[in-house]
């Protein structure tokens, strides 16, 4: 009997069910996990200097220092007995733990520094509202006080970084903001600062200690281990890996309604876009069949948008990774969170099936080098840097995939509010979350580009072209109708924010 030709890795993952899939790389990605050598605990009395993805926050902070664009809120709503000694105790407890949230920054002759404070006090601010629980405008008065809060800068040089503010209300009723500046925190750290604060004030409630278990590492420890890994070496590596798949990356035509200048703030806008049940669970089917993540269909589907608007084949989206690749890194609050640069060419006049497998394969690539932080990236290609957009990417593409640890108090009833917060910091940014409901998802823009109106046609053909790909898979897309018009062209763009006039064709007919 002849012996069959042994399949190949790929074929063989290939041949896997979607959850046998899940299971193999969850699995291989614990083993890659567990042989990385632990990072080893530094002397942090000198110098502990920036992380790459620190460096830029602190290059805009020195030009713009009351900037919030940076600024990380979450808001609830806290009905209940609020035992502020407990409160504060809790809040303190979580200082103490993590030395990211004591850090403040400065230049030195070395270069870009961070200084760990010693732990002290820090009380939770309690502000009384100006109006009664029973007021007919609550909720917008409320909501302005949020945004108020949510939008206060931070000092980066003197700190604190983070801030817990409770708005009282009533003896019972109190509106809650936890604000962290970027530079110290990312979208797991707040989890994190959640799951320990709650922990905390239980442990506190019950009179005994928190069940928390000590952590390995400080992220001053993790910043050391990451740059003594970028080895000339391994510059080196990256260097060619990204010149390879980056070169010649263009600026993307969108639908601006105003120039983009450096004069562009982050003033933001939204609209939601929904999609049900059904849909949601016929993408996942579609996406199973070809290999495919609901993330890389979803991407497939809104690169497949951009091209439409923009006729350009060749779109660039940036998507936000954890960087969080050591599992000594799990546990911390900082500033881990680093940005994937995936490039796709939608040449050829793709399907809908045909564009998500490239946007998989382009995905997989970037994820594979995940750990390149995108302002080295930047360094390394210099690429053209265009008045008031970012130079690798201009618009980001998320799908939240981890459920966040909710806050949990004893004899609190909590309900999470939409931060306050309004700035957008790119042009453009979709973000979907799954609930069982289906997908949820809002489109965030830069208000000094885009008027209301455009957005809202820019999110209502986002949502006819899933709806239509998701009937007809193999339709080339540039044969579904989702009428737009030509972006401003790149000679257009000016030194002034100015009005563009309105002679172009009207979208969406």
């Amino acid at each position: 009997m002849s012996k069959q030709p042994e399949q190949s890795l790929s074929q063989r993952f290939q041949d896997l069910t979607p959850h046998q899939r899940q299971i193999l790389v969850e699995a291989m990605r614990a083993k890659a996990k567990t042989a990385i050598a632990p990072i080893p605990r530094y002397d942090h009395s000198a110098f502990i200097p920036q992380s790459y993805t620190q460096r830029r926050l602190w290059f805009l902070f020195r030009i713009t220092p009351d900037s919030a664009m940076y600024n990380m809120p979450e808001c609830a709503r806290l009905t209940g007995p609020i035992e502020l000694e407990h409160f504060n105790g809790a809040f303190n407890d979580v200082l103490e733990r993590h030395s990211s949230l004591r850090t403040v920054f400065t230049d030195t002759e070395h270069g870009p520094a961070q200084t760990i404070l010693p732990v002290t006090n820090q009380a939770v601010e309690v502000v009384q509202a100006p109006f009664a629980e029973g007021d007919p405008n609550r909720e917008e008065r409320v909501t302005q006080m949020l945004t108020d809060l949510s939008n206060r800068s931070f000092d980066l040089e003197n700190g604190p970084l983070v801030r817990m503010t409770l708005i009282r209300v009533g003896e019972h009723l109190h509106y809650l903001v936890v604000n962290m500046h970027h530079i110290i925190s990312d979208g797991w750290s707040t989890g994190v600062f959640v799951a320990d604060f709650s922990e905390c004030y239980r442990a506190r409630v019950e009179n005994r200690p928190h069940r928390l278990k000590p952590l390995a590492i400080e992220f001053a420890d993790f910043v050391r281990w990451q740059q003594e890994h970028m080895t000339s070496a391994r510059l080196d590596t990256l260097r060619r890996f990204w010149r390879d798949r980056l070169a010649g990356v263009e600026p993307l035509r969108l639908p601006f309604d105003r120039t983009p200048t450096s004069a562009v703030t982050d003033r933001g806008g939204y609209r939601y876009v929904h999609f049900d049940a059904q849909t949601t669970a016929r993408l996942k089917v579609l996406a199973e069949q070809w290999g495919a993540t609901v993330f890389m269909a979803l991407l497939a589907a809104f690169k497949g948008l951009l091209h439409l608007y923009s006729m350009q084949e060749d779109i660039t989206v940036g998507v936000p990774v954890a960087g969080r690749t050591h599992p000594s890194t799990e546990d911390l609050i900082g500033f881990f969170a680093n940005t994937a640069v995936i490039r796709t060419n939608l040449g050829g006049s793709p399907t809908f099936k045909e564009l998500t497998e490239r946007v998989r394969n382009s995905s997989l690539d970037a994820f594979e080098q995940e750990d390149t932080p995108v302002e080295m990236l930047v360094e390394m290609l210099q690429p053209e840097r265009p008045p008031g957009r970012n130079p690798l990417f201009q618009v980001m593409f998320i799908l939240q995939n981890t459920r966040k640890p909710a806050l949990s108090l004893p004899q609190i009833d909590i309900k999470l509010l939409a931060a306050g917060s309004t700035s957008v910091k790119f042009d453009m940014l979709f973000e979907f979350a799954e609930s069982g409901e289906g997908l949820t998802g809002w489109l965030g823009y830069r208000m000094d580009l885009f008027d209301e109106g455009t957005m809202t046609r820019f999110a209502d053909a986002f949502t006819k072209l899933v709806l239509a790909v998701c009937e007809f898979p193999d339709k080339p897309l540039n044969q579904i109708d989702i009428p737009t018009n030509p972006p401003l062209e790149a000679q257009d763009f000016n030194d002034d924010l100015e009005i563009i006039p309105q002679i172009r064709r009207p979208r969406f007919g």
